[in-house]
């Protein structure tokens, strides 16, 4: 007999001896098995008629964890972005629409991006009406270059068709891989800055610049730390430059200037993972596995890669992936956080350029499977966390609201 069954059946024992089990005792499993009153509701036995407070919206193979993105939404709630790129049958760009009130919609797919091979994404509003979707993806079988496109995608079902706008300047050959790299984009002062690899010349990372269908590369750095085919890019507003991460084990990070011909530095390298870039300094996440767990910091260093401040961060779980500050109305926003290894309860913080943090909310999860990764949004006095976690073979995507503390 399986162990799941075992477990059942254990459980419907006990249950016939103890009535009074809680809303959500245990979880159910894949088979969905739950004793009489429970359905299995997102992994986990649920009283029925009871409120389970956060909601999972997709069961799914795999999300990168820089492929979720949360924006306002018009309702005054928020959507949510997601790639799917490994589902078979369903691999694409989906909203979400989350109300304040916590109410979430199915997933509406965005963009279809086919059967053949996984496509990596970048989303970023556009205008009211639109997302700006900059994506990488690998060839047909009839050709030996990536295509990399700028698109105009409906937000909320507003906004006409998706299309393509801008397509990059310079093509961008294929020399294998198993999936393409992460791309980055940014909107800021009336265009999007972005970035993406290039694995030619011993692979570099192309910085560029999109207004309108106008689609110009600004510079060409160096991967110094990892091949081509594993660059990480993440982009942040300096104000006058914007701030480029590259690379997944080992990081850099990059002052780009703004204007058609940057003068560029060197870059800044860290042993930890840097999760924000302020114009004054780099915070850096740092993991100590010395312990019985994983304890983490947030460092903080100048532009020149010196040592500025050191803040303690709480711990994380083995396959969690490092997290990255994202701005919104309330700052910086980190996400998750927690002093419990088994993150029962997910965290959400501010970040001060300092690298101290201030907790500003906090959802209970259901379920204990291992966390991967998790984004957070502030808008309206609310609270908007998205976050990814494994069950057996697949991976689920939940969705929780709360209000945010002052």
């Amino acid at each position: 007999m399986r162990r799941s069954s075992l477990a059942i059946l254990t459980v419907l024992f006990a249950s016939a001896c103890e009535p009074d089990l809680s809303d959500v005792p245990f979880a159910c499993g894949t088979e969905g098995v739950c004793p009489d009153g429970y359905t299995c509701r997102a992994t986990v036995c649920v009283r029925d008629g009871a409120t389970l407070g956060v909601a999972r919206p997709m069961r799914i193979s795999w999300i990168n964890s820089a492929e979720m993105y949360w924006f306002p939404a018009s309702s005054g709630g928020a959507t949510l972005v997601v790639n799917d790129g490994f589902t078979d049958g369903a691999r694409g760009l989906y909203e979400i629409s989350v109300g304040k009130d916590g109410a979430v919609s199915e997933p509406t797919l965005l963009l279809d991006f086919g059967e053949e091979f996984a496509t990596s994404s970048a989303v970023v509003a556009l205008d009211a009406d639109h997302y700006g979707v900059f994506t990488i993806a690998f060839p047909s079988l009839s050709s030996t270059f990536q295509s990399v496109s700028f698109w105009s995608v409906p937000r909320e079902g507003r906004g006409g068709a998706a299309k393509i706008v801008a397509e990059a300047p310079a093509p961008i050959p294929f020399l294998g891989g198993a999936e393409p790299v992460y791309v980055g984009a940014l909107a800021r002062q009336g265009g999007v800055d972005v970035s993406y690899a290039d694995p030619s010349a011993g692979g570099q990372v192309v910085i560029g610049r999109i207004e309108g269908s106008s689609f110009v590369e600004r510079a060409r750095l160096p991967i110094g730390s990892g091949l081509p085919l594993s660059a990480d890019s993440i982009l942040w507003d300096l104000g006058d430059a914007i701030a480029v991460r590259v690379g997944l084990e080992a990081s850099e990070v990059w002052r780009i200037p703004d204007g058609p011909t940057p003068d560029i530095g060197e870059p800044v390298a860290f042993d930890g993972q840097p999760i924000y870039a302020f114009d004054d300094r780099i915070v850096v996440l740092t993991t100590d596995e010395s312990g019985d767990s994983i304890t983490a910091s947030l460092d903080a260093y100048d532009w020149s890669g010196a040592a500025v401040t050191q803040n303690p961060a709480g711990v994380l779980q083995p396959d969690l992936e490092p997290f990255s500050g994202f701005s919104g109305d309330g700052g910086v926003l980190l996400a998750p956080v927690s002093d419990d290894e088994s993150f029962s309860s997910l965290g959400v913080a501010r970040l001060d350029p300092s690298g101290s943090f201030t907790r500003s909310a906090a959802i209970e999860r259901p379920g204990n499977d291992p966390l991967y990764s998790a984004r957070a949004l502030s808008s309206g006095g609310r609270v908007y966390l998205a976050w990814t976690s494994f069950h057996e073979s697949v991976m689920d995507l939940w969705v929780g609201v709360t209000e945010e503390s002052p």
